[in-house]
């Protein structure tokens, strides 16, 4: 009888065990962010459309799940990880698609944080797929946002950025460029705020969780008062 009482309660903590331990992906993450134009474009084609203190929104979307290619511990590339991006500036909207994070941790160098979409072609090589009008008979080619600190205060190391403090990174900026297949022209621009938002799919992840959860105590009420009637039968007590 005592076996037989060992086996249930080895039966039911097994149970448990499964009922719990379920393996969660990590839930993209989006941020916003707004900047500013700090730029003279006297003899540059994109000044007909853009202009030194224009305003800058937009946001994009990372996923922290994307492996890093390339194994080198003080630098990262989690390519494919940039979900999407799109930002405006002045009346002007670009987007971009399947694009990438570096992350550069060097002791006593500088800390980097790379977020860009770059298109393959001309003077770019990437992997991107980038949506944004020609300017002055030039092509959208890059979309980019760059965080350096020289202090290497802001990274610990090369892991994958679930988290960016704007305050960490002294050295921040973003820029949208364009060529004609041989020089490159850009506009740039000073972060002035960056926040992560919460993603719908996090939310529902919350939710699965919680459902989850009940689920498991329901079963774990279930499987106690079998656990119970069992034992009972186990050491002759049950009807008496």
């Amino acid at each position: 009888m005592r076996k037989m009482t060992e086996s249930v309660f080895r039966g039911a903590l097994a149970a448990l065990g499964l009922a719990i331990a379920v393996p969660v992906a990590a839930a993209p993450i989006t941020f916003n962010f707004t900047g500013t134009v700090h730029q003279d474009f006297s003899g540059n084609p994109l000044g007909g459309t853009f202009a030194d203190l224009q305003s800058v929104s937009g946001s994009f979307t990372l996923d922290p799940g994307v492996p890093d290619l390339n194994g080198d511990p003080e630098q990262a590339e989690y390519q494919g990880s940039l979900l999407s991006i799109g930002m405006t500036i002045g009346s002007y909207s670009a987007s971009a698609t399947n694009g990438g994070v570096d992350v550069q941790n060097w002791d006593g160098v500088s800390d980097g944080l790379g977020i860009y979409a770059a298109v393959d072609g001309g003077i770019y090589t990437g992997y991107s797929d980038v949506t944004g009008d020609p300017v002055a008979g030039l092509t959208l080619g890059i979309l980019a946002l760059n965080f350096i600190d020289f202090s290497w205060l802001a990274l610990s190391s090369d892991a994958f950025p679930t988290s960016i403090d704007l305050g960490s990174w002294p050295e921040n900026f973003g820029y949208l460029g364009f060529q004609d297949g041989e020089t490159e022209y850009s506009v740039a621009f000073a972060l002035d705020s960056l926040e992560a938002v919460p993603e719908p799919g996090s939310l529902a992840l919350v939710a699965t969780g919680i459902l989850g959860l009940a689920a498991a105590g329901r079963r774990r009420r279930r499987l106690a008062q079998q656990m119970t009637a069992r034992t009972k039968t186990a050491t002759g007590t049950v009807g008496l």
